[in-house]
């Protein structure tokens, strides 16, 4: 999942990306179940390497993640 965000920030270079389809979109197309994607963020938030809103998520320190 991280390794996705990553690609994603470096497609605009930036470090949060906005999401123009649900996370269960996202998660398909990723060919995950949207319960292990939230999963995934979840642990990904709690660690502290993104923060993340409904439709966006923020990459907090891309040189340590």
């Amino acid at each position: 999942m991280l390794r996705y965000l990553r690609y994603m920030a470096q497609l605009g270079e930036q470090t949060t990306i906005t999401f123009d389809c649900s996370l269960k979109d996202i998660a398909v197309d990723l060919g995950l179940t949207p319960e292990t994607l939230s999963r995934a963020l979840t642990r990904l938030e709690r660690e502290g390497i993104i923060t993340r809103t409904r439709l966006q998520i923020k990459l907090q320190n891309l040189s340590a993640a």
